[in-house]
């Protein structure tokens, strides 16, 4: 049975108001050799739904005239997800991703067997230098004091200055007003 075909068979039975398909036993043409076959056809695949791929199940049969087939939570989970062809898809990327992590988890093992002491050897090197950057930090504590201090006199010094600047110019401001009131 095709894929197209289980999808198919999928979505008419999701496009019913309540999710049971007849499929009528006692209606079959003996005369008729292509219903025949469909009705044959038929009958296979929802044996093949619902044996191999566990899509439906068979809820009961009413009087031996037909048979009730309901969708199983695999069924309703494949119609969530888009339909038999988009679950698919789904399946075989689920698929890949293991293939590739499996790649990736036997690198490291290769690796791992191959520099068994790596690890610890990383781990030196990140102590080391944290304890050099320590000490470094240490032994510029001093300096960035004095840095400190320097530069609170420069602004110190600056702010000053600038009062001063400020009175200035109020004075040569002043003045101008002065000299234009007199020329007027």
């Amino acid at each position: 049975m095709r894929d197209e075909e289980v999808n198919k068979i999928l979505e008419k039975l999701n496009n019913q108001e309540y999710p049971l398909y007849p499929v009528l036993e006692n209606d079959i043409d003996y005369d008729d050799p292509i219903k025949l076959a469909e009705k044959i056809t038929e009958n296979v695949n929802f044996q093949y739904l619902e044996d191999e791929l566990k899509l439906i199940k068979r809820v009961e049969n009413v009087k031996a005239e037909f048979a009730l087939y309901s969708l199983t939570s695999k069924g309703r989970r494949v119609l969530r997800k888009g339909g038999w062809l988009e679950y698919l898809k789904i399946k075989d990327k689920i698929e890949q991703r293991k293939e590739d992590k499996e790649e990736f988890e036997l690198k490291i093992t290769k690796a791992q067997s191959k520099y068994p002491y790596l690890p610890y050897w990383l781990a030196f090197g990140g102590v080391f230098v944290s304890f050099l950057a320590f000490i470094n930090s240490c032994n510029s504590g001093n300096k960035t004091s004095q840095d400190k201090k320097e530069t609170s006199i420069y602004i110190i010094q600056d702010t000053t200055l600038t009062k001063v600047q400020q009175n200035k110019t109020k004075y040569i401001d002043s003045l101008e007003k002065q000299i234009d009131s007199l020329t007027q």
